[in-house]
């Protein structure tokens, strides 16, 4: 997943975050301060995206064994994919991922010092953290 999300990042946008880093790290003591806050938003939203997640691997599991998805290699992957797709539209609304956002930054998640600093930090970069303006 790192890997696609790497490859995907221009050149532009490299620098720009590059440019921020010693700000960034500064407000989280250093680099592993700011390595730390960020294992505790994966690990939260781990917690709230397992669900959903586990609800993909069911239904993937159980289109494999469909003998008429089998039948057709190709055809069968993009059915389980398209499928996948289907399912991550409906269910990444603006809605789930403003709650999401929300959810991370409460202060029994982060510390409302840290989530002040991730807003301010990233805010222009991941636009989602924007719904943590909202109440």
């Amino acid at each position: 997943m790192i890997s696609i999300m790497m490859d995907s990042i221009t050149s532009g946008q490299m620098s720009y975050a590059l440019g921020k880093f010693p700000a960034v790290t500064a407000h989280y003591g250093g680099l592993n301060g700011l390595l730390a806050v960020l294992q505790q938003v994966v690990g939260v939203m781990e917690n709230i995206v397992n669900a959903f997640y586990q609800q993909i691997i069911t239904k993937v599991t159980k289109m494999k064994t469909n003998p008429k998805i089998t039948a057709q290699p190709n055809s069968g992957l993009n059915d389980i994919l398209f499928e996948i797709y289907y399912m991550a539209n409906a269910y990444v609304t603006n809605n789930t991922v403003k709650t999401y956002v929300q959810i991370v930054g409460q202060p029994n998640n982060l510390s409302p010092a840290n989530w002040s600093n991730l807003v301010a930090d990233f805010s222009d970069i991941i636009i989602c953290f924007s719904y943590a303006k909202l109440s």
